[in-house]
């Protein structure tokens, strides 16, 4: 269940009124995906757009040999990639790593020999109906489990005939 803090009336920039007056920042968690999958989090059709604070989730590898190599991706809803932030170093057998993504990191970071923490690079958005953060393991192994999936974010609300120009 998302935990809403509403705030009306908020203006834009410049003189004249912003064309979203409901702003309501969301923290939700999501149904981690079946051993061997990756994910997939839908901007939902509720007639806003979304703006990224972070992404965290916790990927935990099984036992199998492999280097797997992660990648989020950002796509339009016509399925069109249109952002992909990749972790260079290779995630190994045995793992528990932690992954925090948002547009405070300016690339792939992390120590997983150590620290085992991760943070990607994902812009702030707009994210738009339709459009999905997913991501992309190479060589993924069918006990490699994603989980604690969770999602801060300002949801902005339009209103109804106003110009999306502020003015």
């Amino acid at each position: 269940m998302p935990v809403n803090y509403e705030f009306d009336n908020l203006h834009g920039v410049g003189l004249a009124p912003s064309p979203f007056n409901d702003l309501s920042l969301s923290s939700q968690l999501f149904i981690s995906p079946a051993a061997g999958a990756d994910f997939k989090l839908t901007v939902p059709d509720t007639g806003g757009i979304w703006e990224l604070v972070a992404l965290s989730f916790q990927l935990v590898t099984s036992s199998a040999v492999a280097n797997r190599g992660l990648t989020l991706n950002v796509k339009d809803h016509d399925g069109n990639i249109v952002f992909h932030s990749s972790f260079s170093t290779a995630i190994t057998a045995s793992l528990t790593i932690l992954v925090s993504a948002g547009p405070v990191y300016a690339s792939g970071v992390g120590d997983i020999t150590t620290t085992k923490v991760v943070g990607l690079a994902l812009p702030e958005g707009p994210y738009l109906p339709g459009w999905t953060i997913n991501s992309l393991t190479n060589l993924i192994d069918t006990g490699d489990q994603f989980s604690k999936l969770a999602l801060w974010f300002k949801q902005l609300q339009s209103v109804p005939n106003a110009p999306l120009n502020g003015g």
